[in-house]
């Protein structure tokens, strides 16, 4: 081939598999597969899931499942006050877990492992009413965004 693209030769077809081939294993990033909050847990796994709650349940989970994890990988979840008790876009709280694909349990036929991983937020009082946000990362990317809608006490 002698056609000149932009001053570059184009690659030769056959050479874009081996470049697609050569791409070390750890380049594979992991993902959440599902999150939902909770109140309530059942054999340590989510009773259904929540997008609102009363002030005065003062334990919210979050239960994540991540798939695909090669690599050493970390994954938060952070609180967040959208619009409540006079903050806006403020962060409340923040946990993480590091996942050891090494340390997980491995499934046949499978190179990759995957684990749930629950974050548990408990406030000391009732919740402020107002609207909140938990945000999911892996590494440092935000992947899930799970609102949460902390009604006005009942009189």
């Amino acid at each position: 081939m002698s056609a000149v693209w932009w001053g570059m030769r184009p690659l030769p077809v056959l050479a874009l598999p081996l470049l697609v081939c050569a791409a070390p294993a750890h380049a594979q990033r992991a993902w959440v597969e599902r999150a939902v909050l909770a109140t309530a847990l059942v054999d340590n796994r989510p009773d259904g899931s929540v997008r609102r709650i009363d002030p005065s349940e003062r334990v919210v989970h979050c239960c994540v499942a991540v798939d695909g994890i090669a690599a050493p990988t970390k994954v938060r979840a952070v609180l967040v006050a959208v619009d409540a008790a006079g903050y806006r876009d403020r962060k409340i709280l923040e946990q993480g877990a590091a996942l050891d694909p090494k340390r997980l349990p491995p499934e046949p036929g499978r190179t990759s492992r995957r684990a749930d991983v629950r974050f548990t937020f408990t406030m000391p009082r009732d919740w402020p009413p107002g609207r909140y946000r938990v945000d999911v990362l892996v590494g440092e990317k935000t992947v899930e965004a799970l609102d949460l809608t902390v009604r006005a006490p009942r009189r």
